[in-house]
């Protein structure tokens, strides 16, 4: 099944919206709970508290869902499959010093991944 954010990363999702992006990294992307709160930083009973509806989040990890929804984006735009976004994120990537973007992610350093792929989708080549 393919799962494509059409949207822009400057739309502020609410929680459907969000609901529907976390979807997309769990079933496009085969991201689990774990990896889904690890980009987000905050644990897992946290994530399920959110997504059911009981609990806001804090700044940060707002700012982390816009993050999110910046990358559905750019891999959106960049690879012409979730299969191939899927391998990219697995696999280790020249531009990021050799390390997989899933693992910078699992870290907290989305932003490093999103910084890589805005420009490879701005035309540089790294």
């Amino acid at each position: 099944m393919e799962v494509r954010m059409v949207r822009s990363p400057q739309d502020t999702p609410h929680l459907p919206d969000t609901r529907k992006l976390l979807e997309v990294f769990s079933q496009a992307y085969r991201w689990s709970d774990a990896d889904i709160a690890s980009a987000l930083q905050i644990d897992e009973p946290t994530l399920r508290s959110y997504v059911a509806g009981d609990r806001t989040l804090t700044a940060t990890a707002q700012k982390a869902i816009d993050d999110l929804q910046e990358l559905a984006f750019l891999l959106g735009e960049i690879f012409p499959d979730d299969q191939d976004a899927q391998r990219w994120l697995s696999k280790a990537v020249p531009a990021l010093k050799g390390k997989r973007p899933l693992d910078l992610i699992r870290a907290g350093h989305l932003d490093k991944v999103i910084t890589v792929l805005t420009t490879f989708h701005s035309g540089a080549f790294l």
